[in-house]
């Protein structure tokens, strides 16, 4: 047990083969249909007795491979309502060091603290291979390895609280090729040759984008706020597979979210942020237009002077204008 809302349980090591029976780490598969019964044989009920959740219930589960992007911040959750907490566990395949921000699935800590001193009070937690996480979904967090594999499970209520949590919950559908998303799978490659320090700074400024639900904003594939107030929403930066669409023994490729339950509303960000950010592009190229003008001498002086319409006089006689010769 780690704390009240965070706690860590080694899984029994009979259990732990059935559970990695079905996955296939170098051909990067895994049965899921599979793995759903065994999570609710053998997980879920230890989730239940270590903690306070009765009768756990999940909706999603993803496997990862670590590397790259995991190395950055990240949350699986973010609370636009006062709602009943879900979690999120996780079943290491690997010896894994996770970050954790603490209490950052609080929303009085979220308001109150700065994301420096947030960032500086992470804690390192050193999980075994065959042992279970389980975090608060909206707990900020990241990946120190450079390889290795964690199998998530997401959404995690009682049984009793389902119904309700699933009529709050939304999820939303990101571009993985996001300018964001392609930096911190960059940098995230520095960590191979132990040169993500130089970075450092760079880390930092990615956790505040995700202290303060902006990197999706800032990449125009967000939804509008008032698509998200009284939602318990949820980013999807992989491709989804519903289980149901799966039969069991069919293996589907790792880094893609299997949705256990298809009743999950599902977005698809559309052009909200885009047409403000070209709203704002076009107004600051009136500005600058504007200033570039301004300083310069002769536009200044020619729009500052009171200039007196030019008034063409035509001879009154008209024996003075020259007749127009017909050619044809």
């Amino acid at each position: 047990m780690v704390n009240d809302s965070i706690f860590s349980i080694k899984l029994n090591e009979k259990k732990a083969k059935k559970i990695d029976s079905c996955i296939n780490i170098e051909k990067q598969e895994a049965d899921f249909g599979s793995i759903q019964k065994q999570a609710n044989k053998y997980i879920m009920p230890l989730l239940e007795k270590n903690g306070a959740i009765k009768k756990p219930t999940f909706s999603r589960m993803q496997l990862i491979s670590l590397g790259g992007e995991t190395q950055f911040y990240h949350t699986d959750a973010y609370y636009h309502c006062n709602y009943t907490q879900s979690y999120s566990c996780m079943y290491f395949l690997n010896d894994t060091t996770i970050l954790i921000i603490p209490n950052s699935h609080t929303f009085k800590i979220e308001r109150k603290v700065s994301a420096l001193k947030a960032y500086r009070n992470k804690t390192a937690y050193q999980c075994h291979k065959g042992s279970i996480l389980c975090i608060p979904s909206n707990t900020h967090y990241c990946f120190d390895n450079v390889e290795g594999h964690v199998l998530q499970f997401y959404d995690i209520v009682a049984k009793t609280d389902r119904a309700a949590f699933m009529s709050k919950l939304k999820t939303v559908e990101v571009n993985k090729n996001t300018l964001i998303q392609q930096c911190c799978k960059r940098l995230g490659l520095c960590y191979k040759n132990k040169l993500h320090y130089i970075y450092h700074w760079m880390h930092f400024i990615q956790y505040c984008s995700v202290k303060n639900d902006f990197q999706y904003k800032s990449c125009l594939t967000d939804i509008p706020p008032e698509m998200k107030a009284g939602y318990v929403v949820s980013y999807e930066n992989r491709p989804r597979i519903l289980l149901s669409d799966t039969k069991t023994g069919v293996k589907k490729p790792f880094n893609h979210f299997v949705i256990v339950d298809k009743n999950i509303a599902h977005e698809v960000p559309d052009n909200y942020y885009l047409y403000k950010f070209v709203k704002m592009m076009v107004i600051l190229m009136a500005i600058s237009i504007c200033i570039v003008l301004w300083k310069d001498p002769e536009v200044r002086t020619f729009l500052g002077t009171k200039r007196k319409p030019v008034i063409q006089v035509y001879p009154n006689n008209t024996a003075d204008l020259i007749p127009l010769v017909d050619t044809c």
